[in-house]
């Protein structure tokens, strides 16, 4: 989950670590990874791996990823976009 730097004493980091959530603070020009996830082995290699594929498949299409900064009054809206 990518949440602003100015908001992230909102977020509950001990819930995403519960759930095994990575956090990661973002800026106008830096990001920082605040908590990384372990990873796990999957037990079945093969569903994991076909279930993957499904799901980027669809992701590929198209992927934007769009951050809002909002400073005295006005806002910057940073579009990261791909096309596959």
């Amino acid at each position: 989950m990518a949440y602003l730097k100015q908001y992230i004493h909102r977020v509950d980091l001990e819930l995403l670590k519960e759930n095994n959530i990575g956090l990661i603070s973002v800026e106008l020009d830096n990001i920082e990874f605040v908590f990384k996830p372990k990873t796990e082995k999957p037990q079945d290699v093969t569903s994991y791996f076909f279930l993957s594929e499904l799901f980027a498949k669809e992701i590929r299409k198209s992927l934007c990823i769009t951050w809002v900064w909002q400073n005295w009054g006005f806002s910057t809206r940073l579009n990261i976009c791909t096309f596959y």
